[in-house]
């Protein structure tokens, strides 16, 4: 169980990665953001689909973009992070 909880980790680490680059540097291709976090193409894009069906970015002609719910998200990531550590730490 603490193996399959890791990677959900892991993986959820790498889209918020990917959605702070479009912050910071939006809006971004995926061969762009592969090159920027040397992740294989198909895991960039893996993960631009798990955004974009969350409702966070919009593809655009120039790239993966955030949108208004993805900037919120972002902003509230921090909040919520702290409340998951709590949790955790009373397990």
């Amino acid at each position: 169980m603490v193996f399959a909880l890791n990677n959900e980790l892991m993986l959820a680490a790498r889209h918020i990665r990917i959605a702070r680059l479009l912050d910071e540097q939006g809006p971004l291709g995926i061969i762009k953001l592969s090159k920027m976090t040397q992740l294989p193409p198909q895991q960039v894009r893996y993960s631009l689909r798990v955004l974009q069906q969350r409702g966070f970015l919009e593809p655009t002609t120039k790239g993966a973009e955030l949108n208004s719910k993805g900037y919120k998200f972002l902003k509230e990531l921090d909040i919520e992070k702290k409340r998951l550590i709590e949790d955790i730490n009373r397990l």
